[in-house]
């Protein structure tokens, strides 16, 4: 049971909960928000386009939830913007309005947003919405993860299949050149003189890893004569 308790405690640490960044210039709207995610994320309120844009620049919070209708800068001005950084376009957005008004969400799901919430807020679907967008990021995010791993372990492998064919074909060279002992050396060196005329010859860097593989073993045909 102690155990139990220690691990709920260690879980409920705020500097573990997600950050939620409510950007409303209503204060009521803001106390009321701030009341209901208090308890299991982070929060930081703000009153203003420009102030959570100045504050994104500091901070990376793991969901947007941005008012549609603000006196200094409209929430698709600010989403706008979101969208032009690099950085902050990959947090989710969420979209607050009293409206009924299709065109907008059309133009905010056009922009990137990942869902609108209607106020007045109803606790229970806000809360639904928030869990699930922020479960499918973190999905997301472990996807993309997973792929970059995937990846570096793909290319590590291709550099050492690569490395191995190199050596094998080395020592093919050198097994050929060394039936006659005053061509020793000879393929390596066709090699690299091809390689360095296709450089000059504008080839690829595949192109002229090829045509040194090639060059390696162009007397390939020399080991099954007899000397």
């Amino acid at each position: 049971g102690e155990a139990s308790a220690e691990t709920e405690e260690e879980r409920a640490k705020p500097e573990e909960k997600e950050l939620i960044l409510i950007v409303d210039d209503d204060k009521l709207n803001l106390m009321f928000a701030q009341k209901l995610l208090g308890d299991l994320y982070r929060t930081e309120c703000l009153m203003s386009g420009k102030e959570a844009l100045d504050y994104l620049q500091k901070e990376t919070p793991n969901l947007i939830l941005l008012d549609l209708h603000m006196p200094d800068m409209n929430g698709f001005e600010v989403m706008k913007r979101i969208m032009q950084d690099e950085r902050m376009k990959e947090i989710p957005v969420v979209f607050l309005t009293a409206d009924n008004d299709r065109e907008a969400e059309i133009e905010g799901f056009r922009l990137g947003a990942q869902d609108f919430i209607k106020k007045p807020f109803v606790a229970d679907i806000m809360m639904e919405r928030i869990n699930r967008i922020l479960k499918l990021d973190h999905l997301r995010k472990n996807l993309s993860e997973e792929v970059k791993k995937q990846t570096l372990k793909a290319e590590t492998r291709r550099q050492k299949v690569e490395k191995l064919s190199l050596q094998i074909m080395l020592t093919l060279a050198n097994t050929i050149d060394a039936k006659d002992k005053y061509t020793n050396g000879h393929s390596l060196r066709v090699a690299e003189y091809a390689r360095e005329i296709a450089r000059r010859a504008g080839k690829t860097e595949q192109e002229q890893e090829d045509i040194y593989y090639v060059g390696l073993l162009h007397d390939i045909g020399k080991i099954g004569i007899s000397n």
